[in-house]
């Protein structure tokens, strides 16, 4: 609560009914109406009331992969109004927002169990990031949810998409196993910036796990490996931040 000055700290403790079931945790949504789900690593899902801790939860369930969720992270968690879209090692699902009826999303294209790391939506469109590249839901068409491979998607500097988030001007940034990408969905053009590790103002090498902007329009990139790096989009080019600048390692999970 930004009204309140304290921190208040949930552990993960399975015994515990109120606490989370895991701490390792890899992604988080808060909800409109206060509830907060937490992406485990391989315990499903826990869903928090910041009062009452713990009220729901998405158990994995090995038997049942269409209908629960795999032993697997959770990766990214999106809201779209109706659905929660969850990305996983092994698929794509969507639950309702109260955590009920879980199915994983069947779809043509890459394999159902792809690696999703990442989930954005822009518009009607859900951008999904995965192992074999990005891909689009057009949520107006549900319940067929056709996907499509966005025109100059094959064009990445990899296709292991890893992070994506929304750009001032409008155009999707795309974090890779290998690179940073400018998308713009409206021209479809895509601008590419590759990592060199001898060049000190360029992105350095590391896959890229979080993309955030910040109030001055600066982009922040974090990397495995390459620590963090803040982006001068007129000069394109990139100030590193890492062991030698006083961070205890290079490795970023999230910004």
């Amino acid at each position: 609560d930004s009204n309140n000055r304290a921190v208040h700290t949930l552990f993960g403790i399975e015994r515990h009914a109120s606490k989370l079931s895991s701490p390792d945790v890899r992604s988080i949504l808060s909800l409109p109406d206060g509830n907060i789900w937490f992406g485990l690593a391989n315990n499903g899902v826990d869903i928090v009331h910041p009062e009452r801790g713990r009220i729901g939860q998405l158990r994995p369930d090995p038997q049942h992969p269409e209908k629960a969720l795999q032993n697997d992270r959770i990766w990214a968690l999106v809201n779209t109004g109706k659905k929660i879209w969850l990305g996983t090692d092994h698929g794509l699902y969507r639950a309702n927002t109260d955590g009920s009826e879980l199915e994983r999303v069947q779809l043509p294209g890459p394999s159902a169990n792809t690696n999703v790391r990442s989930l954005l939506q822009h518009g009607s469109n859900l951008y999904i990031g995965s192992q074999e590249g990005l891909w689009i839901l057009d949520l107006s068409d549900a319940p067929v949810l056709p996907r499509i491979r966005p025109q100059g998607a094959e064009k990445l500097s990899d296709q292991f998409v890893s992070s994506m988030t929304h750009g001032p001007d409008g155009s999707i940034w795309i974090g890779t196993r290998n690179g940073l990408n400018q998308y713009n969905p409206v021209t479809r053009s895509l601008r590419m910036f590759l990592p060199k590790a001898n060049v000190n103002n360029a992105l350095p090498p590391g896959m890229i796990t979080s993309l955030l902007f910040d109030q001055q329009g600066r982009l922040w990139v974090g990397t495995l490996g390459g620590g963090i790096s803040i982006m001068d989009k007129k000069q394109s080019t990139f100030q590193r931040f890492g062991v030698f600048e006083g961070m205890p390692n290079d490795v970023i999970n999230c910004i």
